[in-house]
Order: structure tokens, then C-alpha cells, then sequence
């Protein structure tokens, strides 16, 4: 699901904004890996921690994502941590021809945080705050706002429990989401760039 959609469902469900961790900051963990990608291909999985690139220690999405774009239809070396043991794989991202860089279709684990509640608000009646961090929803991990979205959206006045780390302490908040007339996106994917606005405006 395209991430500016859905932190603008989740505006219109929840009358509550999202954010996203700043790009900078984000850890080499792989959090999706793209049916029939480059990344796929290459064996890469959610859960991967991404420890080397052609031999250059990375800890920094940021890193990965560069090598990756400007790599297109070459191998690049990846070695990686996975439930403590090392893997090596060779992941060689397809050309975008249009823009001419490289996509392996391998994105990283992002943090879930609100970042307003909305006055009157399902959201604000259940007790959410603004900085609170979304961990479960129902006793399920959530990883990114499309696998959030995707769980809640079908689910209008029906009870949803989520579970938000607020500073050192686990809550766990029941909301019933209902419908809005007026939504607001507040943030875009940190990795957008119009290829992927042209793949969407394609579907």
C-alpha cells in the first residue's frame, strides 16, 4: 500500500496523524522484502539485519539505500544477521530505465508514532498521546503503517486494542475506529521519488 495513503487513512479513521522515523535514523533492518524483486531473488527477508555492503560496514538505512540506487544491474554483496547467524548474498537491483538507478525492492523496518490526536477524536477518547509508539495491534507485531492500515481499516466500530510504548511503559489502549469526512496527510515515505509515484499513478 502506498505509505502516503495510508497515513492518510489512518487520519481519516482514527482522526490522528502519523510519523515516520526520520531517514537518518533508521536502522540496516530489513522490514519488507518485495514479492518477485531483486531482493527476493537474492533470499532477503523481513528480520534481516543488514551488517556489510560490498564489504563496507553499514548499521544506517540510509547506506543500504544508496548502494542499492546506484547500483543498477550490478551485484551487490550483502552480508547480513540473521537469528544471530551470519548470511551472504548477492542481490543485483533492476534498473528504473526511466531514471536510470537501481531498485531491489527491499525496504526497511520502520517506527509507527503518533504525532497529533485530534480533539474529539476516537483516538483522543481512548487516551492516545501525542509520541506514542505503535508495538501491537490485537497481540499482533506491526512493523510499518501499511501492515497498521491494512489490519484496521475494515474494522469500523469495531473495538481495535493497540499497544503503545509511552517513554518506559507498555499501554494497551481500545479504540473504536469510525469514519471522518475530512482526513489530513501529514508525512510521505521518506523514500519516495517519482518512479514510485509513476508505478502508482500506473495502477
Amino acid at each position: 500500500m502506498n505509505v502516503v495513503l495510508s497515513v492518510a487513512l489512518i487520519a481519516f479513521v482514527f482522526a490522528a496523524g502519523i510519523d515516520l522515523q526520520a531517514m537518518q535514523d533508521i536502522p540496516s533492518v530489513v522490514g519488507e522484502v518485495v514479492e518477485g524483486s531483486a531482493g527476493e531473488a537474492a533470499g532477503l527477508m523481513a528480520g534481516d539485519r543488514i551488517v556489510r555492503i560490498n564489504g563496507e560496514a553499514v548499521d544506517k538505512w540510509k547506506d543500504v539505500q544508496f548502494v542499492f540506487a546506484t547500483s543498477p544491474e550490478r551485484p551487490v554483496e550483502v552480508e547480513l544477521l540473521r537469528d544471530g547467524t551470519t548470511v551472504l548474498a548477492t542481490v543485483t537491483p533492476v534498473k528504473v530505465p526511466r531514471y536510470e538507478f537501481g531498485e531491489a525492492g527491499v525496504y526497511p523496518k520502520l517506527l509507527l508514532r503518533f504525532i497529533e490526536v485530534f480533539s474529539g477524536s476516537p483516538a483522543h477518547a481512548a487516551g492516545f498521546l501525542a509520541g506514542d509508539e505503535v508495538r501491537r495491534v490485537d497481540e499482533r507485531p506491526v512493523s510499518d503503517v501499511g501492515a497498521f492500515v491494512e489490519y484496521i481499516q475494515g474494522r469500523a466500530d469495531t473495538e481495535v486494542r493497540i499497544e503503545v510504548a509511552r517513554g518506559e511503559e507498555l499501554l494497551t489502549l481500545a479504540v473504536v475506529p469510525r469514519r471522518h469526512r475530512q482526513c489530513r496527510v501529514r508525512h510521505q515515505h521518506p523514500w519516495w521519488h517519482p518512479a514510485a509515484a509513476d508505478r502508482e499513478s500506473q495502477r
